[in-house]
């Protein structure tokens, strides 16, 4: 089994979501399940990147992207 070298203690805050990361952290801490700390520890990974979120849109319409398809809305 491989282990995930990136751990909530490996995540360093970027200065304009130090406080964002720190409560995905925190979360992250907090979480349940093993699921619920690894989406937490992604999503604190992120904000530390200072990458944007995206939104539910972004990700479905980059999920067809990827899978080579396009998406189109029923009417």
């Amino acid at each position: 089994m491989e282990t995930n070298p990136n751990t909530v203690a490996d995540v360093k805050p970027v200065e304009q979501s130090g406080e964002e990361v720190a409560h995905a952290l925190a979360q992250a801490r907090q979480a349940n399940t093993s699921l619920g700390r690894r989406l937490w520890e992604i999503r604190a990974r992120v904000l530390a990147s200072g990458a944007p979120l995206l939104t539910w849109d972004e990700i479905d319409q980059e999920v067809e992207e990827r899978q080579g398809g396009s998406r189109q809305d029923d009417e």
